[in-house]
């Protein structure tokens, strides 16, 4: 996707991030929290909730098999988590 590596939020619970579903039959919005960092993320767009303010995604939030998929790297180092890749082998690093 353009050079920027995508994954289902799903992907970051193992790095102990929490996610709180609402979805309703016009709205998706995922709520991923861990260590009192949080960010807010809705389907379809290009930008999402921190808490620490409103960041500009390199890629658009996009729903796939029941899932949102994400700009990994961006997400996760919101939530402070580092993210190492080697080819198709991507590592999360706590900070």
């Amino acid at each position: 996707m353009a050079g920027v590596t995508v994954a289902p939020l799903s992907a970051l619970e193992p790095a102990q991030v929490i996610l709180e579903t609402k979805r309703t039959k016009t709205d998706w919005t995922v709520t991923a929290s861990r260590n009192g960092r949080w960010v807010k993320i809705k389907a379809f767009s290009w930008e999402m909730e921190t808490d620490k303010g409103k960041i500009k995604l390199e890629r658009p939030v996009f729903p796939y098999k029941g899932e949102l998929i994400v700009p990994l790297r961006q997400v996760a180092e919101a939530l402070g988590i580092s993210v190492q890749q080697k080819g198709q082998t991507i590592a999360l690093l706590p900070k």
